[in-house]
């Protein structure tokens, strides 16, 4: 059983396919190994780009005081070049400042499809995690109701918010709205102003009211479509990116949720 695990995990959909078939006929030790080798699987899958994208320092021009370690050179130099001359009144000062910014990650988890789209969310928790770790987040994965599997100043483990998803079953019908409303509420919770959310779904909700009507209350609602076989689907999500003033992001297979995540990251 061991060895099946192994393998199973060098392709975490067609293992997480696998224990699904299989996880409610097999001993739940058995059950604890294929979860431990398809989470080490993900982990490696997400965490490929030892990158950290938490929203870096913004400079601000001062006047200049003692102790300030740096200084606009452009703007002091053009001071020096009209008067000729210097003094600490004619020297820009630049004091740095960390920028604090609080988000969530909404994540589609509806239909059975084996387990794809467990997949596709614990990948995207795990990008998330890693990434933006220093960044106060909350994870909300949905199907026919939303669940807060992460709370927006709470600490948790990766390993084991990423547990959490993998034991949660696709199954279920699609409430983008249900899942919206939560995730509002818990932006509404942090005390940084700076806020954002990344929504991921293919788009095709069939449970609560439109999403779109929703999306406009994000400060920044960012879209990324999963595969699916309904333009409707994908033109939902262009909708909710564009009424949520956010970008947006179309991919064809699971495998490329990091990297598509990554580049939103960048922009916020």
């Amino acid at each position: 059983m061991e060895i099946l695990a192994r393998k199973a995990a060098k392709n975490p959909e067609m293992g997480y396919a696998l224990f699904f078939l299989i996880r409610r006929n097999i001993p739940k030790k058995y059950c604890r190994l294929f979860l431990n080798f398809l989470k080490v699987s993900i982990l490696k899958s997400a965490l490929g780009k030892h990158v950290n994208f938490s929203p870096g320092p913004f400079k601000r021009k001062v006047e200049y005081q003692s102790g300030l370690d740096d200084f606009d050179l452009d703007e002091t130099l053009e001071k020096f070049l009209e008067q000729r001359y210097l003094t600490y009144n004619d020297v820009v000062g630049i004091e740095r400042e960390e920028r604090r910014k609080a988000g969530v990650l909404i994540l589609d988890t509806s239909g059975s499809m084996y387990g794809e789209k467990i997949v596709a969310a614990a990948l995207a928790t795990a990008t998330i995690a890693y990434h933006m770790r220093n960044v106060e987040h909350s994870i909300i994965v949905f199907n026919t109701k939303a669940t807060i599997i992460k709370k927006i100043t709470e600490r948790k483990p990766t390993t084991r918010v990423v547990e959490e998803i993998l034991e949660t079953e696709a199954a279920g019908f699609t409430n983008i709205e249900d899942a919206m409303k939560k995730a509002l509420k818990e932006l509404k919770k942090s005390k940084i102003k700076e806020k954002w959310a990344i929504l991921m779904t293919d788009g095709l909700y069939n449970r609560g009211k439109d999403p779109r009507k929703l999306a406009y209350l994000f400060p920044k609602l960012h879209v990324i479509a999963l595969p699916t076989q309904q333009p409707i689907g994908t033109k939902i999500c262009k909708q909710i990116a564009n009424l949520g003033h956010g970008k947006f992001a179309q991919i064809k297979e699971i495998q490329q949720i990091p990297k598509a995540l990554v580049k939103i990251l960048k922009r916020i």
